[in-house]
């Protein structure tokens, strides 16, 4: 079997975003999140996963790995309300 070079597959990032109507708002889903992000966003999800003695709460994990994901990839802006 012959080797194919990594850069003759013409890979290139898929930097669309996509888009879907709800409730007459407009919602934007990237299809790409850049590696630093995703790591900022395992950091976020660490570190708001622990409890008193730094052990993970899977039930905050499942939670806060829920909210990171749409904070990341879409528009949609959360408040206190």
């Amino acid at each position: 079997m012959s080797k194919v070079s990594f850069t003759k597959l013409g890979l290139t990032k898929n930097t669309n975003v996509g888009s879907f109507e709800w409730n007459e708002q407009t919602i934007e889903v990237k299809a790409y999140l850049p590696i630093q992000d995703k790591l900022k966003l395992i950091g976020n999800v660490i570190n708001s996963c622990q409890d008193e003695n730094n052990f993970i709460n899977e039930a905050k994990m499942s939670m806060f790995m829920t909210l990171e994901m749409v904070y990341a990839y879409s528009n949609i802006n959360f408040t206190e309300k």
